[in-house]
């Protein structure tokens, strides 16, 4: 699941795809991969990854922002 959003967000960065649908399928997936981490407690052994793909998100149609409110959801604020 994270590896899908890495690759769908490092192909939206690469070539700049204009169209939310792209942006919004591995927002959904980040939510949901936290989801079920969390629920099989392995958050704090994906944090790393989890942190890495926000901080590689390109920031069209707010993916950034979705990406980090994610994160924040889960763990501690991005910007610390």
């Amino acid at each position: 699941m994270l590896t899908f959003v890495e690759c769908i967000s490092d192909f939206n960065s690469d070539f700049g795809v204009d169209e939310e649908k792209y942006y919004n399928a591995p927002e959904d997936m980040f939510g949901k991969a936290l989801t079920l981490l969390k629920t099989k407690k392995l958050l704090p052994n994906f944090q790393e990854r989890a942190y890495e793909i926000v901080e590689n998100a390109c920031d069209a149609w707010g993916h950034l922002d979705s990406l980090k409110s994610c994160y924040e959801d889960f763990y501690e604020d991005f910007d610390q």
